[in-house]
């Protein structure tokens, strides 16, 4: 349901919290679990929702509260007591988890804050400076020795850097179609059209031509079933596809045109007209 985010939002609001904090509630009474206010990394999801209710002041500084703990520790511990301000003592493991980054990617396609942009920079670097290993990353073992594990969750691919990845990448699917799709909780898009099978990607631009290889421009070429083999310089490979783009916009914008005369409704989710 497309309310769902703000009677949730709206529930969590009406409790006690501390700051920029929130404490666990019992999820049948209402009323918060514990007396003081301890930090569970799998909290860090909760600016992205906010983003999705519209709240943004509120999401960003949650955000900040939650980032704080990353630059304290050079991760996110999966527990850390705020009132007592130190870190759970058996709870201080950081299994690559993605929330944070979920956040910070739903935060900069609110907002266009390049902050966001920096954040995650300074994520990455993190990540690579503590959990690399020569065949992946690990998950660390303690943020107090940054000893790492032996494993790396299946979620980090599927989900840390993949949001990661897509903060930085305008021109990817997921972000030039964002209108069209919603994330799950597990990084999954799912499409908001009544129908399944929507037209592709937008082509690249003249711009972003100018930075494609070799390689990446004959694949542009033959998804437009035009040749390429008579071309020996790389200006007129280029030059090729330049029309390749132009082809592919033209049939995307008459499969567009074709589907919208079949179904006005268009997207299921829309947003309200203004009275």
């Amino acid at each position: 349901s497309t309310t769902r985010p703000r009677h949730v939002h709206d529930t969590s609001t009406t409790r006690p919290q501390v700051g920029p904090w929130y404490g666990e509630a019992d999820m049948h009474k209402g009323h918060r679990r514990a007396e003081r206010v301890e930090f569970d990394a799998l909290q860090a999801f909760w600016p992205a929702l906010q983003v999705l209710a519209g709240e943004l002041r509120p999401a960003a500084a949650t955000f900040e509260a939650f980032h704080s703990l990353w630059r304290k520790f050079n991760a996110l511990p999966e527990r850390f007591d705020v009132d007592r301000g130190k870190l759970h003592d058996t709870l201080a493991y950081y299994p690559l988890r993605p929330e944070l980054a979920e956040s910070c990617y739903a935060l900069y396609h609110a907002t266009r804050d390049a902050r966001y942009l920096q954040i995650g920079a300074e994520m990455v670097t993190s990540l690579n400076s503590a959990a690399r290993t020569f065949f992946g990353f690990a998950a660390i073992k303690s943020v107090r020795s940054m000893a790492l594990e032996d494993q790396m969750p299946s979620f980090f691919l599927a989900e840390t850097l993949k949001y990661l990845y897509l903060l930085f990448d305008e021109a990817s699917f997921a972000n030039t179609h964002a209108e069209s799709y919603v994330f799950t909780t597990e990084g999954h898009l799912i499409p908001l059209s009544t129908d399944f099978h929507g037209p592709g990607p937008a082509p690249p631009t003249d711009e972003q031509l100018s930075a494609y290889g070799v390689l990446q421009l004959r694949e542009l070429i033959a998804r437009a079933s035009l040749p390429h083999g008579d071309c020996i310089e790389k200006g007129q490979l280029r030059e090729r596809a330049r029309l390749a783009a132009r082809r592919l916009e033209a049939e995307r914008r008459s499969e567009v045109e074709a589907r919208q005369a079949q179904d006005p409704r268009k997207l299921v989710c829309r947003t309200p007209a203004s009275s």
